[in-house]
C-alpha cells in the first residue's frame, strides 16, 4: 500500500513540477517581443496612405523620430503600455500554482509541515516582473517597396493597422465617422416659420 501511494505522490510531484515549467514559459511570453514585417500592396496614392498612416499612428500614441538617409523609410516611435489585467491576471496564477506546488510537497515531504505553501506569496514576482518588461519603447518601421508598404512593428499593432492600409477600416468604437460633404443647396438660406 506504501508503494502504492509513493508512486501516486512521485507521478502528482512530476506532473507538477512539469505545470511549473509551463508556468514559467507562459510569464516569459507575456513580455516576450513580438515584431514581425509584413509588406501590403498600396490601395490608393501614396500621400493618402501615409497620410492615413499618419494620423492612424498619431492617434495610437506614435511620434515620428526619423528614417533612413537615402531609403524611403519612416520610423515610428511610441511606449507600449503595460496591462493592468493581464499583470493581475499572471499574479492569480503564480499565486495559485504556488499553493498547488505547496500542497504537492506537503505530501510528498510531510516533515516540512506547512511551510511549502508559502509559496503562494510568489504571486508578486510575477505581476512586477510582466509590468517591467512589457512597459516598453516599441517602434513602426514604414518602407516603400515597389507599389507596397513593408511595415515592421510589433504583432498586435499590424493586426489594427492591415485593414486601414487595406481600404477595409471601420471607425473604431467612439470615433464619430466625418460629416458628409456640403450640397450646393446647402448653402441656400432656409426660411424659419
Amino acid at each position: 500500500m506504501a508503494s502504492i501511494s509513493s508512486i501516486y505522490l512521485t507521478s502528482t510531484g512530476l506532473l507538477t513540477a512539469l505545470l511549473v515549467v509551463g508556468l514559467v514559459f507562459f510569464v516569459r511570453a507575456a513580455v516576450k517581443d513580438r515584431t514581425q514585417t509584413q509588406s501590403i500592396p498600396l490601395q490608393g496614392s501614396v500621400g493618402t496612405t501615409m497620410n492615413q498612416l499618419r494620423l492612424f499612428l498619431q492617434q495610437r500614441g506614435y511620434r515620428l523620430v526619423g528614417g533612413e538617409p537615402g531609403i524611403p523609410q519612416l520610423v515610428w516611435q511610441g511606449r507600449v503600455a503595460p496591462s493592468w489585467p493581464l499583470a493581475v491576471l499572471l499574479s492569480l496564477l503564480v499565486g495559485l500554482s504556488g499553493f498547488c506546488l505547496g500542497l504537492v510537497l506537503a505530501s510528498l515531504v510531510p516533515d516540512w509541515g506547512v511551510k511549502p505553501l508559502g509559496l503562494a506569496f510568489l504571486a508578486p514576482v510575477a505581476g512586477i516582473f510582466y509590468w517591467r518588461g512589457a512597459g516598453r519603447v516599441e517602434q513602426v518601421i514604414v518602407q516603400m517597396q515597389d507599389n507596397a508598404l513593408q511595415i515592421t512593428a510589433q504583432r498586435d499593432e499590424l493586426k489594427r493597422l492591415l485593414p486601414l492600409l487595406r481600404g477595409d477600416a471601420t471607425p473604431a468604437p467612439g470615433d464619430a465617422p466625418s460629416p458628409p460633404p456640403p450640397r450646393p443647396q446647402d448653402n441656400e438660406p432656409t426660411a424659419h416659420p
